[in-house]
């Protein structure tokens, strides 16, 4: 009896496509008549990669259809500090920490 032993020398790493080749292929994928699977295979790419790009594409859509609305994040005080009352030292908004 032989054993056999398989070494993986190397890992396929995860395409990357351009926003161009999304486009092109969800347009296909889009066409009536054409299965997501049918798409996929042409491309070598999974079913499930497609279905991806739909829901990212749909969600962009939505994003995008929405108002723009400004949210204040914080605000500049303009007025001038209360004068210290006379006769009193000012006080000292630091403290400094004692060792121990």
């Amino acid at each position: 009896m032989t054993d056999r032993v398989e070494i993986i020398a190397r890992t396929e790493r995860r395409s990357k496509y351009s926003d161009a080749e999304k486009a092109a292929i969800l347009a296909e994928a889009d066409q009536e008549g054409v299965s997501v699977r049918d798409v996929a295979r042409r491309h070598e790419i999974a079913e499930s990669l497609i279905y991806n790009w739909r829901s990212a594409r749909r969600q962009a859509t939505v994003i995008a259809s929405e108002p723009l609305e400004f949210i204040p994040y914080g605000s500049i005080v303009t007025t001038e500090p209360a004068p210290a009352a006379p006769g009193r030292a000012p006080q000292c908004l630091v403290r400094r920490c004692r060792k121990t």
